[in-house]
């Protein structure tokens, strides 16, 4: 489900530390940041959504972007901490076990068959719930590739999955 633009507090309320605005991009984005996180692996999700905006409140004063484009920037923190700390996901474990371990780990053999760029632009689209232009962005790449990315995606995932 996209989110309005408009509805997101302005970088100067954020970069001034007012809680009303942090709350509030909080309630815009962490539902679809936990989602991304756990399909990225990251076992407790709470802490690591906790984790992902103490480094987006670090770059939010030098952020010159819209109001709407914060939800990108949530996004392009997040993955960037994935990507500069693979060992995240062990790292905030819990040990959880059970259905939810199995699903977890069907999940990540499925995505396993993706390579990394084809993994990125669905986890961001499904489970991040951004648009292509979203991903585009957040991938610093082109809605065109993004496209043909998740077109290839998809492609491979029909012949693990079916």
């Amino acid at each position: 489900m996209a989110v309005d633009p408009q509805r997101f507090p302005s970088p100067a309320s954020l970069a001034a530390g007012e809680s009303w605005a942090w709350g509030e991009l909080h309630r815009l984005c962490a539902p679809a940041l936990a989602n991304y996180l756990a399909a990225a692996g990251v076992d407790d999700v709470n802490r690591g959504v906790g984790e992902v905006f103490v480094h987006v409140a670090r770059r939010v004063g030098t952020y010159t972007g819209e109001p709407g484009g914060l939800r990108v920037l949530v996004f392009t923190v997040a993955r960037r901490y994935l990507r500069e700390d693979p060992s995240l996901a062990q790292r905030l474990a819990d040990g959880p076990s059970g259905a939810a371990e199995a699903g977890r780990h069907q999940v990540r053999s499925i995505l396993g068959e993706l390579d990394a760029d084809q993994r990125d632009v669905l986890l961001l689209g499904v489970a991040a719930d951004l648009d292509q232009a979203e991903v585009a962005a957040v991938l610093d790449r082109e809605v065109a590739w993004v496209e043909e990315t998740e077109r290839r995606a998809t492609d491979a995932l029909g012949d693990v999955v079916f």
